[in-house]
C-alpha cells in the first residue's frame, strides 16, 4: 500500500466520527462551526412549522450548500433555491474559507406553504468557519528526480511518498539533539522530520475551543514542540512515552506551528513502523471539553527501516578487536584498508563479551530518510544481561546504535549469522536493497532450534530485503556465511555467489593423485600443537579419497548444499554461470543439540573455511586452506586463484587458522566492515 493510500485511508478512519446532523431553529438563530475539508449536515425538516410544503436556502459566501433526499420545486421557476419539503431531506453545508469573525457566515432557510411566493417563516445558523491542517514539508521537491511509479518486468512498485520518521538511535542520545533531565531539546534538531499545524480562524476562537495530538503508537516516538510561540522558543516533548495526548494551548488565530517527530524504535513484533499523528477540534465553551470531536485531521508517517549491506558494496571502515594479537592478519587488514581506502578502527575490549564478539554479534547497516542516511550498528549479544559497553561511547554522534537484550541461553542470536544478497531480480520482481538470507531448519529432521526469533522478527519487520531462509541446520553453528558469500566482479553482472563444495574439492584431489600427488597432505605446514589445540590432523591426498565414511559424510553435505543451491538459483534469479563452486571439505561430528537435548550430527570445517573471507572491493583476504602443496604450490588456493581472478579479484591467502575460535579456525570473529549504502532509495520500492 502505497502513501496515497494509507493516507487516504486514515483520512477516512478519521472522517468516521458519529455523524451529527444539527437541526434548524425558528425561534433563534443556532451557532456551529463548520471546518474546511467537512461538511455540516442540518435538518431542515425536524422543526418545519406545520403545512409548510417547500423551503428555499441562501448562505454567506463563505459557505457552499447542497440538498440531499428531495427534489427541485420546478414549479417556481423564479426561485432557482426551492425544494420540497421531504422527511429525508437534509441540507450540507462545506466552508470555501475561514469567517473573518465568530459567527459572521450564515445559513438561511426559508419555508414556504404551497403555491406561496414569499414567506417570513425563517431560520437562521450563524456559522463560523476555520481552517485547520496537519502538514509535513514537500517531500515531492526532495525526490523531484525520482519517478512516481517504477516497473520492472511487470511488477509495478508504488514508491511512499509520504513523511519519513528516522528512529533516534544515536550514542549517548547524541542524535539528533541532546537533552536535559526535563525533556527540553538544548541541541540542533533540524534533522528531525517535521510537522506543521496550521490555523486560520477567526479571533477569540480558541477562547471556547480547543486542540488535542493524540498518537497511535505514543510510546514508539517522540514529538517536540513549544509551549507558546517567542522567539527562539525552548522545544519539549509534548508527546511520547507517559505522555500519549498534548493539548496544544495559546493559539492564535493564524499560526504556523512547528513540530519536530521522532521514533524511538525501528518496526519490530509489535509495531509496523506506521505511526499516524491525529488533531483533534473539541468544543469547550462551557468549561469543559463534552462530546465528540468537531473535526479530526491526521497524517501518517512511516519510520525508516534498519538496511543491511551485501559484501559487494564498497568497504567504508573496518572495526576490529584490540585485544587481537599482531599477526599476519593483521598486516593484511592493514595493507587492505590502505588499497582500499578505507578507514581502520579498533574497538576496546568487550570485558562482559568474548573478544570476537564485534563479526558475530553485530551487523552493521544503515538508514535513510531523504534528508538523511547514517550507519547503524544491530547488536544481539548473546551474553544474558548485557549491560552498556565503551565502544558504543567512542562511536560518532552521528552513528546509530540498537542492542536487542537477551532473553535466554540457549538459542542461536546473532547477527553474524545473517549474509544479504546484492541487488537481484527474481519471478520478474526487482529487489534493489537485496534480499537477506537467514540459516534455518528447512528440511524435515529433528527439532532443531532456529535463529533466535527475536532476531528473526525485527529481520522480517522492516519489511524491504525480503528475508529468505535457507537450509543450514546441518552446520556446527547453523551459520550460512560457513558455505557461502558474495563477492563482486567486473562484469555485466557485477557479483558471484561463492558456495562451499565438496564435489569440487574431491574433483580436484582426484585429478592431483592421477598426476602423481597423492602423498600430498593437508595441514601440512601447520604446526603440531596447533593441530592437537583444533582437534584436526593431516591427511594425505592419498587417505581423503580412501577414506569411505569421510566421503559419506561430505555427500552429505554436498546434497544439503545442493539443495541451498537451487532455492538460491530459484529465488535471487541466479544461473550456473552466477556461481562459483569453491573447494572445501567438511567432517561430522555429534553434539548435543540444544533443543532437545539428543546428539546430533554437524558438520565443521576439514581445513580452514575459504568462504569466510575478507571482501573489500577487489580485494580479498582469505582463510589460507593449508591445502596439499603440489611443486611447492598449494592446489587449493591454485585452483581458487583461476576462479576469482578472471573476476579482477585480488586473492591473498591468510595463514591465521585458529586464532581466537581455537576449534573453528574461523577469523571473521575478529572483525567487521561498514559499507556505502545502495544507491537505491528504499521509499521507490515498496512491495
Amino acid at each position: 500500500m502505497d502513501a496515497q493510500q494509507i493516507q487516504s485511508k486514515e483520512s477516512e478512519r478519521l472522517r468516521e466520527l458519529p455523524k451529527r446532523i444539527y437541526p434548524m431553529c425558528l425561534e433563534h438563530p443556532i451557532k456551529r462551526v463548520c471546518p474546511m475539508g467537512t461538511t455540516v449536515s442540518i435538518d431542515v425538516v425536524r422543526f418545519a412549522p406545520k403545512g409548510y410544503k417547500t423551503f428555499e436556502v441562501s448562505t454567506s459566501e463563505g459557505l457552499l450548500y447542497n440538498v440531499e433526499g428531495t427534489k427541485f420545486n420546478f414549479a417556481f421557476s423564479g426561485h432557482p433555491s426551492r425544494w420540497y419539503l421531504q422527511p429525508s431531506c437534509l441540507l450540507i453545508l462545506k466552508a470555501l474559507a475561514p469567517s473573518s469573525k465568530m459567527f459572521s457566515d450564515w445559513v438561511r432557510v426559508n419555508y414556504f406553504k404551497s403555491g406561496e411566493e414569499h414567506s417570513d417563516c425563517v431560520a437562521v445558523m450563524n456559522v463560523t468557519c476555520v481552517s485547520i491542517s496537519l502538514t509535513v514539508e514537500n517531500y515531492q521537491d526532495k525526490m523531484k528526480n525520482q519517478e512516481g511509479k517504477k516497473m520492472h518486468k511487470g511488477r509495478v512498485f508504488s514508491p511512499w511518498r509520504g513523511p519519513i520518521m528516522l528512529v533516534n538511535c544515536g550514542c549517548k542520545n547524541k542524535y539528533p539533539p541532546v537533552r536535559e533531565d526535563n525533556n527540553e531539546v538544548k541541541g540542533s534538531i533540524h534533522q528531525m522530520s517535521k510537522m506543521f499545524l496550521r490555523i486560520h480562524s477567526p479571533l477569540g476562537f480558541f477562547n471556547t475551543h480547543q486542540l488535542t495530538i493524540n498518537c497511535s503508537h505514543p510510546n514508539k516516538v517522540r514529538l517536540f514542540g513549544v509551549e507558546r510561540p517567542t522567539i527562539n522558543p525552548p522545544y519539549r516533548m509534548v508527546l511520547g512515552p507517559g505522555k500519549p495526548s498534548h493539548v496544544v494551548t495559546h493559539l492564535r488565530n493564524r499560526e504556523r506551528r512547528k513540530f519536530y517527530v521522532e521514533a524511538l524504535s525501528f518496526p519490530d513484533a509489535d509495531f509496523s513502523g506506521l505511526v499516524s499523528f491525529t488533531v483533534s477540534l473539541l468544543d469547550n465553551s462551557h468549561g469543559n471539553v463534552s462530546g465528540p470531536p468537531i473535526h479530526n485531521v491526521g497524517l501518517v508517517f512511516r519510520v525508516a527501516p534498519w538496511i543491511m549491506t551485501a559484501n559487494t558494496q564498497p568497504p567504508v571502515e573496518i572495526y576490529m578487536t584490540k585485544s587481537m594479537p599482531d599477526s599476519e592478519f593483521m598486516t593484511t587488514v592493514l595493507n587492505y584498508s590502505y588499497v582500499a581506502h578505507c578507514e581502520l578502527t579498533f574497538c576496546l575490549k568487550d570485558k562482559i563479551r568474548l573478544d570476537t564478539w564485534i563479526g558475530n554479534e553485530v551487523a552493521i547497516g544503515y538508514t535513510q530518510s531523504p534528508q538523511r542516511c547514517f550507519p547503524v550498528f544491530l547488536d544481539f549479544p548473546w551474553t544474558k544481561g548485557f549491560e552498556e559497553f565503551e565502544f558504543k561511547d567512542s562511536l560518532p554522534s552521528s552513528f546509530g546504535y540498537v542492542i536487542h537484550e537477551r532473553e535466554d541461553d540457549d538459542n542461536l542470536d546473532a547477527t553474524g549469522f545473517l549474509e544479504v544478497s546484492p541487488p537481484v531480480t527474481a519471478h520478474d520482481i526487482f529487489y534493489p536493497l537485496g534480499r537477506i538470507l537467514i540459516g534455518d531448519g528447512s528440511l524435515p529432521r529433528e527439532n532443531i532450534t532456529e535463529v533466535n526469533q527475536r532476531l528473526r522478527t525485527f529481520i522480517y519487520a522492516q519489511n524491504m530485503q525480503d528475508p529468505l531462509e535457507l537450509f543450514s541446520e546441518w552446520l556446527l553453528e547453523g551459520n550460512v556465511k560457513e558455505f557461502l558469500t558474495f563477492v563482486p566482479a567486473n562484469d555485466g553482472k557485477g557479483f558471484r555467489l561463492l558456495l562451499a563444495s565438496p564435489s569440487a574439492c574431491y574433483e580436484l584431489f582426484k585429478m592431483e593423485q592421477r598426476h602423481g600427488h597423492g602423498n600430498a597432505s593437508v595441514l601440512d605446514t601447520v604446526e603440531e600443537e596447533l593441530l592437537y589445540y583444533a582437534e584436526r590432523m593431516r591427511m594425505s591426498i592419498n587417505e581423503i579419497l580412501a577414506d569411505k565414511l569421510l566421503q559419506r559424510q561430505n555427500d552429505y553435505v554436498q546434497t544439503c548444499i545442493t539443495w541451498n543451491r537451487m532455492v538460491l538459483k530459484e529465488e535471487l534469479g541466479l544461473s550456473e554461470g552466477d556461481i562459483i563452486d569453491i573447494p572445501q571439505l567438511f567432517r561430522l561430528g555429534w553434539i548435543q543439540d540444544p533443543t532437545t537435548k539428543k546428539e546430533v550430527l554437524r558438520a565443521g570445517h576439514l581445513f580452514p573455511n575459504m568462504l569466510n573471507m575478507i571482501v573489500l572491493g577487489s580485494y580479498l583476504g582469505i582463510p589460507k586452506p593449508f591445502g596439499p602443496l603440489v611443486d611447492g604450490v598449494c592446489c587449493v588456493e591454485k585452483k581458487v586463484q583461476s576462479l576469482l581472478e578472471p573476476l579482477g579479484l585480488n586473492c591473498l591467502f591468510i595463514r591465521e587458522f585458529f586464532g581466537h575460535q581455537g576449534d573453528q579456525g574461523d577469523a571473521y570473529y575478529w572483525f567487521n566492515i561498514r559499507r556505502k549504502p545502495l544507491p537505491y532509495k528504499w521509499w521507490n520500492f515498496i512491495i
